[in-house]
């Protein structure tokens, strides 16, 4: 499942149309509803799994991200690891689903924040990091706590204009 995640996530960090990221983020929703379920393997729909992608969109994703990746996995290790012990699992699974509607969301950079936030937590479950998880958490947090704030303004000022 964190892999399914991880792969799903990298296209969010990266600089693309606002709405085709939106998009993007309803499998990582599907996932992220898996994880909560405690599903040990992926289900996605048929339509989905057939989709081909072409290998040179691949190579040019690979080739933006795979370098970062490799300096970032120099300081992932296995640490704190009893987050997964009884229910943490599902607790995660249930906070990656809130971190993925908010990117689900149409507004602009929606998709970033909570991008980083979820592949920070691929990552850490991955390696078995704890304290990445607990890092994209807290990330994933702060960017449901921005999304509120920017919902609740919007409708206040909705409210002052009528």
């Amino acid at each position: 499942m964190a892999s399914a995640l991880l792969l799903l996530t990298i296209p969010q960090v990266l600089p693309i149309p606002l709405f085709v990221s939106n998009l993007l983020a309803l499998p990582i929703l599907a996932v992220a509803v898996q994880i909560m379920l405690g599903r040990q393997s992926l289900w996605l729909p048929n339509w989905l799994l057939d989709k081909p992608v072409a290998r040179e969109r691949l190579e040019q994703i690979c080739e933006k991200v795979v370098p970062t990746l490799r300096r970032v996995e120099r300081l992932i290790r296995p640490r704190y690891a009893n987050i997964w012990a009884r229910d943490g699992g599902r607790l995660l699974g249930l906070a990656c689903i809130a971190i993925a509607l908010v990117s689900v969301a149409p507004l602009p950079f929606t998709g970033w924040v909570p991008g980083w936030a979820l592949l920070l937590i691929a990552l850490g479950l991955l390696q078995h990091d704890g304290l990445v998880v607990f890092v994209g958490l807290a990330i994933g947090t702060v960017a449901v706590a921005i999304f509120i704030a920017v919902v609740v303004g919007l409708v206040s000022v909705g409210d002052w204009v009528t």
